[in-house]
């Protein structure tokens, strides 16, 4: 899941809230936090700014993001 590798990144730099984050990367404190818990997936130009502030390359970031992006449109209620 996306948010793991979020986690785990934040983890590896030593960031420890979606606000520290938010300020440090320039990225939405909201966003960041749905993205950590799982309720939303960033879109991939966002994708590619964390990998950038991370210092990773984007691609199983990138990878990780759309399976996510599946993952979570299967769970969604249908109407």
């Amino acid at each position: 899941m996306f948010s793991d590798w979020l986690s785990s990144q934040m983890d590896r730099v030593g960031i420890r809230s979606g606000r520290r984050l938010a300020l440090e990367s320039g990225l939405d404190e909201e966003l960041i936090l749905d993205w950590a818990i799982g309720r939303r997936v960033p879109p991939p130009n966002e994708v590619e700014r964390l990998a950038r502030f991370f210092g990773v390359p984007s691609g199983d970031a990138q990878t990780l993001r759309a399976q996510t992006e599946q993952i979570l449109a299967l769970s969604r209620p249908r109407r």
